[in-house]
């Protein structure tokens, strides 16, 4: 962190990605300029969590592919987003609300 003042945040977006797309990314740069403009955040990354293969969507593309098509975006795009395949390599459904 640059600032201890600020409240260190980061940002996490899970879905299916199948495929990610512009829109996804404007997601993240609008909730980043949200916080940005609020003094008491600090921004330190942002992370796609693309869902497992057993969310079972149809016409799901498969989990290793959608981690690479968000790897591929963000690499391309953004210093600060990331991807995490957790998830993704999960052998069961994971609920990220109840």
């Amino acid at each position: 962190m640059q600032d201890s003042t600020k409240i260190p945040l980061v940002l996490v977006a899970c879905g299916s990605y199948s495929p990610v797309t512009y829109l996804h990314l404007r997601m993240f740069e609008m909730a980043a300029d949200y916080f940005n403009g609020h003094q008491k955040y600090e921004l330190i990354g942002g992370y796609f969590s693309p869902v497992s293969d057993y969310y079972q969507k149809e016409g799901l593309a498969p989990a290793h592919h959608r981690v690479q098509m968000c790897e591929l975006a963000t690499e391309t795009s953004s210093t600060w987003l990331m991807v995490d395949s957790w998830e993704a390599l999960q052998h069961s459904y994971q609920r990220t609300a109840v």
